[in-house]
């Protein structure tokens, strides 16, 4: 498999060749680095434009990263660490005839049915807190788009492996990973923001990045905080 170094660091690529008169270069959200090239384009020809490209190839690499938790699986027992809004608390797990969460102090209280477990009652707790903070924080976020004159989409979540939001441009939706309340509440608006920064511009372009920019200027750092917590 071809390769190429950038700043000490060694990413793999694919070659897919076809009819196709132009060579192109995608990053997936998988992470997968992909050349779409003409058959009549020469290997020498590929790995030029690869190392033209590198930088930007990187920073898009770097950022489909944050769509990939990559946090050990949760434990659910006594004394465990669990996140909430980007604060750690302890679990208190007990048994009752309903399930439950309560916040007390460091802990989060556990309460589920013996036929229940505490993974269920927590991660339902989650999807009622996800329900809660996501549309408020789309409210808090949206304003700041208001010069592009973009209807406000809304706002859905579940559970996803490899992301953390995505949007539907022709549906008007963004979908958030659930998982996000367990971040910083400013690392939530980061990735609302930078679905709402897909409505205007599909891909990650440099007037996709200018847009973050100039409605989010510490976007970098909340970026920063999040992936810092969620890592």
């Amino acid at each position: 498999m071809p390769k190429f170094t950038y700043r000490g660091h060694t990413y793999d690529y694919t070659i897919r060749r076809s009819a196709r008169k132009t060579l192109g270069i995608y990053v997936h959200p998988d992470l997968r680095i992909e050349v779409r090239a003409p058959h009549n384009a020469t290997l020498e020809d590929i790995e030029e434009r690869v190392r033209k490209r590198r930088s930007w190839i990187v920073r898009q690499w770097r950022e489909f990263t944050l769509y990939h938790p990559l946090r050990q699986p949760p434990v659910y027992q006594n004394g465990a660490t669990h996140l909430y809004l980007g604060r750690q608390y302890r679990l208190r797990i007990l048994e009752g005839p309903r399930n439950g969460v309560k916040l007390k102090g460091g802990y989060l209280e556990v309460t589920h049915h013996p036929a229940s477990t505490a993974e269920r009652a927590l991660t339902a707790w989650y999807r009622e807190r996800a329900d809660e903070w996501f549309p408020r924080l789309l409210e808090e976020v949206y304003p700041r788009f208001r010069s592009f004159s973009i209807p406000k989409p809304k706002v859905i979540h579940k559970r996803m492996e490899k992301r953390w939001g995505s949007c539907k441009v022709s549906e008007q939706r963004i979908l958030l990973n659930t998982e996000l309340i367990q971040g910083p509440k400013v690392g939530i608006e980061y990735v609302i923001a930078h679905e709402l920064a897909h409505l205007i511009h599909p891909h990650h372009t440099p007037a996709f990045y200018a847009v973050l920019d100039r409605v989010m200027p510490e976007w970098r750092e909340w970026k920063g905080r999040l992936e810092g917590v969620m890592a």
